[in-house]
């Protein structure tokens, strides 16, 4: 069984959210001022970028999910849901 990753949770719920990396890079920038372009978005999703944890807090907040839940898989809160875990199988 492979572990989940910080990248697998973030491509996990914009997938969910049916947003776009474009669209979730606008979002983030728009709402937080935090820009990063899709190749960056694309990397982090791929695990092959280390976030600043600045920039992982907007990506969480874009996303409206916790940064604990992020870096540790903990449940967290979407869009005003109950308690939920995007499930990647």
């Amino acid at each position: 069984m492979t572990k989940e990753t910080c990248g697998d949770r973030i491509r996990g719920v914009r997938i969910a959210l049916k947003m776009t990396q474009e669209a979730a890079c606008d979002k983030m920038f728009a709402e937080r001022g935090v820009a990063v372009t899709t190749n960056t978005w694309s990397r982090i999703e791929n695990d092959r970028a280390n976030p600043m944890s600045s920039t992982l807090e907007a990506i969480a907040d874009t996303l409206g999910v916790s940064m604990d839940w992020l870096q540790k898989g903990k449940l967290c809160r979407l869009a005003g849901r109950r308690n939920w875990r995007v499930g990647l199988n």
